[in-house]
């Protein structure tokens, strides 16, 4: 045992595993507040249950939480909130600079390894045990089970994403930003796909023009898909030749670690009259589930609206996937948009609305949008023209 002063602070570091940073006051300001608030429901949620803390280990939960801006491959990092005595974050001396200078908490516990020892994640569970023994948290509410934690009770909640799926404010601001920059990307694929350029080169081009407008990257692979490739609701980008055919783009960006996610269609040339036909239909789907949004109101009616708009016109069984996803923090969060979805709609929730068709070696159509549920209906955050 070591035992050392941090800034006037008497820290203990076992076998140099790991330590405990008090947080200076100084950082304390601004998002403070917004952090403490989301704590503070947290811990209602404590309060309903004999668990003494909220132990978080989810990278976008924690983000969420306390500003940490983690890579999910990152070495394992914990959230405890306890009951009554404030907030830990646990992590690595890898992630400690950016934690320290980043994270909204009361306290720091940073644990590693000796030189040349790997770091495989025991060291963090050691530095939780401790901070859960000082708690005397023999049962503990979990975003998602810890393995090595033998004698502390742990029950799964989904309280953060419950959170997380209502944006405030600020939150709204960065996907607004995220969903601007889409919409500039929609509006310049004409003249991307005038050329008739390969799937691969219109890719490359566009996730170009997208970063030079100022977002943090993509937020997930920019699909291209063209022909029959367009028909595969999910696809890879070929070196595949654009033609007269239908050419689905799914795309989004980051801003401020919060995401968009848009879908155009654009038929290229002389396309299929059925692609058309298609292409109406599936517009004629996204205006009717938008429609009916609004609080208090079952996402699943949303997905219901647009079935029923591509059953009218006899293409609903090319329609195979859930209408829409909830986007922020990820590019699938929630709320879920499908037919057997117990979501209900709240202002401030932000899903996609994207109904596709997709026929088998001929091609496929899909429109997607990011809708905001306001206090009387819906508000399209993309608009660019489809």
């Amino acid at each position: 045992m070591t035992r050392c002063g941090y800034r006037g602070v008497s820290v203990v570091l076992p076998d140099r595993a790991f330590f405990i940073h008090i947080m200076p006051t100084s950082t304390k300001g601004g998002r403070w507040d917004m952090y403490r608030k989301r704590w503070r429901a947290l811990r209602r949620e404590l309060e309903g249950s004999r668990a003494k803390a909220f132990v978080v280990q989810n990278p976008h939960n924690i983000r969420y939480l306390c500003c940490s801006h983690l890579y999910t491959a990152a070495p394992p990092t914990y959230l405890v909130i306890s009951k009554d005595s404030g907030t830990t974050a646990i992590t690595s001396w890898l992630e400690s600079n950016r934690t320290r200078s980043e994270c909204e908490v009361d306290r720091l516990s940073i644990w590693g390894n000796l030189p040349g020892k790997r770091a495989d994640g025991k060291r963090a569970v050691l530095a939780l045990k401790k901070a859960l023994r000082e708690l005397r948290a023999g049962s503990v509410l979990v975003d998602k089970k810890v393995d090595g934690l033998p004698g502390v009770r742990q029950k799964a909640s989904g309280a953060v994403e419950k959170l997380r799926a209502v944006k405030d404010d600020s939150e709204l601001a960065l996907i607004r930003r995220a969903a601007a920059i889409a919409d500039a990307g929609a509006r310049e694929l004409p003249e991307m796909l005038r050329h008739r350029p390969t799937e691969l080169g219109v890719a490359s081009e566009l996730d170009y023009f997208l970063r030079s407008k100022g977002c943090q990257g993509v937020a997930f692979q920019t699909i291209v898909a063209a022909g029959p490739h367009s028909a595969f609701p999910h696809h890879d980008n070929q070196d595949f030749k654009i033609r007269d055919t239908s050419v689905i783009c799914d795309f989004g960006v980051y801003v401020g670690g919060y995401c968009s996610d848009i879908t155009r269609t654009f038929l290229v040339g002389k396309a299929d009259r059925r692609l058309s036909e298609a292409y109406e239909a599936v517009a004629a789907a996204v205006r009717a589930g938008t429609a009916l949004v609004r609080p208090g109101r079952p996402i699943r009616e949303v997905d219901l609206a647009c079935r029923a708009a591509l059953r009218e016109r006899r293409l609903e069984q090319y329609f195979v996937h859930s209408t829409g996803h909830g986007i922020g923090l990820e590019v699938h969060e929630s709320p879920a948009a499908g037919p057997r979805s117990k979501d209900i709609l709240r202002k401030g929730m932000v899903f996609t609305i994207e109904p596709g068709v997709y026929i088998p070696l001929l091609g496929g159509v899909r429109i997607e949008n990011d809708v905001l549920v306001t206090a009387t209906g819906a508000e399209v955050l993309t608009r660019s023209r489809f």
